[in-house]
């Protein structure tokens, strides 16, 4: 019996609900702990969250949609989300594809979103959006647990409108999913390490189980790090007033015996969450990786035996692949199309505050907020130097939320050493995070977005088929779409572009050398054609104005289009009337 995707998604959720009731165990009544306020004492001094939380919102949704009209390696989340569209019951723990081989879970919440918001880029990017604003209000409790109120205000702040962060949360690819459930998995453990309440570390097991359900690499780092932040807790923390005349050893005996039950119950929930989609794998015969493994992400073995065969192995691996991975956190810049060509991650105002957090993390190692910013760099950083190319900003998303934390925490512990006195020291934290918010904000709006529109547009040598595609997306139902240009667009990439709007237009590309009478009696009959030319290209004009009734030429009214790789549009409305040769063919064609 095949379920509905709506009916598998519920059944999910159930069972993490159900997983949080049965293991979280005897629930205090707030009545036994005077620790416990009321809720309007415990909500109200989030109101500068709330705020925060809205502005990450309005910059994720502003112009979501027109801002970049093409795609950045979407087109196979807009397959994903289609094939929901068309086979209800698909498999949601399945791999919609062999290349993107990711769980139909993202690409269900994009359908839906496209469900809310309307079909189109604006919902199909508006999961990843909201996915995006809310990891803020999470790095928040994060930082809240681990320093103080205002360090967690500041990093919120400061991720809120972080460039990279928000050009991942304006494109529909699942690597925005990880930081989410990570961070909040995280802030779980950390809150659970104060309370040792069990309900924390199970509802950071399942929000661990979840990070294996999008990008490979939530899945690769995220466990390990929590695994090895608990366990420099136990082994480094400071002694407790209760142990401070006892041994380190018996200290680190006393840790482990404190947090061993619901380290084991957190576990327990990570495999009871993340054991379907191994599960679902291995029935399906598929690799566990299949980014690292079919795609040839990773080093080859015979990279690593040479490497280690070799005297200088290790040193040349260092050079070549983990410094260019640890330049990237702070001041390189990525050498692919996700982000920027010559932006680095952090910008230049905000690097000296990442850089001092940096210091300070170094060391006060051994307090749990500081040793978990450097295990969390580091893990992605050796991570990434695993990888054939390490450079990719789209591998270090899983480490933006410690970046603006980072950078936090150095803005945090700097001001009070210039300014002595603490009233001056709150609006000078005000201060300075409304004007790295604005900074940031106008960079990336005014600056980035515009450089990025020209790169990806000019980087591709053949003419603009996304602008064609965008065009396209009001056409009569069932009208032919022809591109023709030399070098031809890719036609993949045209034709998700529209296929994220409507599944009726039919888009062909062809070069120009390749049109032929012959090519041209083979499009459909009885349907409007749409034909996209080059510019100073009479041949071929002069080819379909002798089968093809056309309209006057329309040029694209887009002002940010490389003039000289827009295409000029011909439009030929159906009429069996029109006296073209494309009709009298149509009329004769036999049956």
């Amino acid at each position: 019996m095949a379920f509905s995707v709506h009916a598998q998604f519920v059944m999910l959720v159930a069972a993490a609900v159900l997983l949080v009731i049965g293991l979280r165990g005897v629930r205090a009544r707030a009545a036994d702990n005077p620790a416990v306020s009321g809720w309007r004492e415990r909500w109200q001094p989030l109101w500068p969250l709330g705020l925060i939380t809205l502005l990450a919102l309005v910059v994720r949704f502003w112009h979501l949609d027109t801002a970049m009209r093409f795609m950045v390696d979407e087109r196979s989340f807009i397959d994903g989300a289609n094939g929901i569209r068309i086979l209800d019951f698909a498999g949601l723990l399945q791999p919609f594809s062999n290349i993107t081989a990711f769980p139909y879970l993202y690409s269900y919440w994009q359908h839906l979103t496209m469900d809310i918001f309307g079909a189109g880029m604006f919902g199909f990017r508006a999961t990843s959006a909201i996915l995006g604003a809310s990891t803020v209000p999470s790095l928040y409790f994060l930082a809240r647990y681990l320093f103080d109120r205002k360090t967690a205000l500041l990093a919120a702040l400061l991720l809120a409108t972080f460039p990279p962060h928000i050009q991942f949360s304006r494109i529909g690819l699942n690597n925005i999913a990880d930081p989410l459930f990570g961070t909040l998995a995280l802030a779980f453990i950390a809150r659970g390490i104060q309370s040792q309440r069990r309900l924390d570390f199970v509802l950071a097991g399942i929000m661990l189980g979840f990070t294996q359900y999008f990008y490979e690499g939530g899945r690769l780092l995220y466990v390990p790090l929590a695994l090895l932040w608990l366990l420099g807790c136990i082994l480094f923390a400071p002694k407790s007033d209760s142990l401070m005349q006892s041994s380190h050893w018996r200290s680190v005996l006393h840790r482990f015996q404190r947090m061993r039950s619901g380290v084991l119950v957190m576990l327990v929930a990570f495999i009871c969450i993340a054991l379907p989609i191994y599960l679902t794998l291995i029935g399906l015969q598929r690799p566990i990786f299949a980014r690292f493994n079919n795609n040839g992400m990773g080093l080859p073995n015979e990279y690593w035996q040479t490497t280690l065969a070799s005297p200088t192995g290790i040193m040349n691996h260092l050079t070549d692949h983990v410094v260019p991975a640890l330049l990237m956190l702070f001041n390189g810049s990525e050498g692919t199309y996700y982000y920027s060509h010559t932006a680095s991650l952090f910008l230049t105002a905000l690097l000296p505050a990442a850089l001092i957090g940096f210091a300070f993390a170094c060391y006060y190692w051994r307090k749990p907020g500081f040793l978990l910013l450097i295990l969390w760099l580091l893990l992605t950083v050796l991570g990434n130097s695993m990888l054939k190319i390490n450079i990719n900003t789209s591998r270090f998303v899983i480490v933006f939320p410690a970046l603006a934390l980072i950078a936090a925490v150095g803005l945090r512990y700097l001001v009070p050493v210039i300014l002595p006195r603490e009233r001056w020291q709150a609006a000078a934290l005000v201060v300075l995070g409304a004007a790295l918010a604005l900074y940031q904000i106008n960079f990336y709006f005014n600056q980035q977005l515009p450089a990025y529109n020209f790169l990806v547009r000019a980087a591709n040598p053949a003419p603009d088929g996304y602008d064609a595609a965008w065009r396209s997306a009001d056409f009569p139902p069932n009208t032919q779409v022809l591109l023709i240009s030399t070098p031809a667009f890719s036609q993949t990439e045209a034709l998700g572009l529209i296929l994220v709007q409507r599944v009726d237009l039919r888009l062909d590309t062809v070069l120009a050398s390749r049109l032929s009478p012959h090519y041209l009696k083979k499009m459909t009959c009885g349907v409007d054609h749409a034909f996209f030319v080059q510019r100073n290209d009479p041949k071929t004009l002069e080819m379909l104005r002798r089968f093809f009734k056309l309209s006057p030429p329309q040029f694209t009214p887009y002002d940010d289009i490389v003039p000289t790789k827009s295409l000029i549009l011909y439009y030929s409305a159906y009429n069996p009337d029109d006296g073209s040769a494309f009709s009298r063919y149509c009329v004769n064609k036999p049956a």
